[in-house]
């Protein structure tokens, strides 16, 4: 896919790098989540050329996404955020908010990465 080409702008960054640093701070969960679904749902856009932002509790099959698409999202999702899924997870996600949960479930923390975050 052509969207592995474009998996990082600058603006991305930026906003990785301060969910890295929300997480740093030990920042409530809910507030994890809703920056996550956000980072998320850029890449689920990129990658399946949608025009529009996915609804959070829609879920994810509404949208088409098929294996290949999973494949892309969750090697962006380990990438970036350092989450380890399984392309089952992205396909069976009930939701965007609920693979989302997952996500901050398992991003790593100051005490798993050292000073990396």
């Amino acid at each position: 896919l052509t969207s592995r080409k474009r998996w990082n702008t600058s603006a991305e960054s930026d906003s990785i790098q301060a969910l890295r640093t929300m997480v740093k701070a030990m920042l409530p969960v809910d507030t994890l989540v809703s920056e996550t679904v956000k980072l998320v749902n850029k890449q689920i856009v990129r990658t399946l050329g949608l025009t529009t932002d996915m609804e959070q509790s829609k879920p994810l099959s509404s949208y088409g996404i098929d294996s290949l698409a999973s494949v892309d999202i969750r090697n962006w999702v380990k990438v970036q955020l350092g989450v380890e899924l399984t392309t089952l997870d992205v396909l069976n996600a009930t939701s965007l908010e609920a693979l989302c949960v997952k996500v901050v479930e398992h991003l790593p923390r100051e005490k798993d990465l050292g000073c990396q975050i």
